[in-house]
């Protein structure tokens, strides 16, 4: 790779689309925090629906980020989940 590696048009996410799971608090919310704030569209996942809801309200004032309230420890949570992003369009 050498000298001439741009690192920035290597490592740009804007206008991609993640999911980040667990993204109430923790980990996961700093993960969304950073992929939102370099430019992501995030949608960030977790059961507990008020934790959701105010960690898209926080993250919104970066960029774009959608919320689902969702169990992913079952089947039924996961379609639920892949629903919901497929209804939205083309990532």
């Amino acid at each position: 790779m050498g000298n001439n590696v741009d690192i920035d048009r290597l490592f740009d996410i804007r206008g991609k689309t993640a999911l980040v799971t667990g993204a109430s608090g923790g980990i996961g919310y700093m993960i969304a925090d950073g992929l939102v704030r370099a430019g992501a569209k995030v949608w960030i996942c977790s059961r507990k629906s008020a934790d959701i809801l105010a960690a898209a309200k926080r993250l919104r004032q970066f960029g774009l980020v959608e919320s689902i309230v969702a169990d992913l420890s079952s089947e039924t949570g996961i379609a639920a989940v892949a629903g919901v992003i497929n209804a939205a369009g083309p990532l």
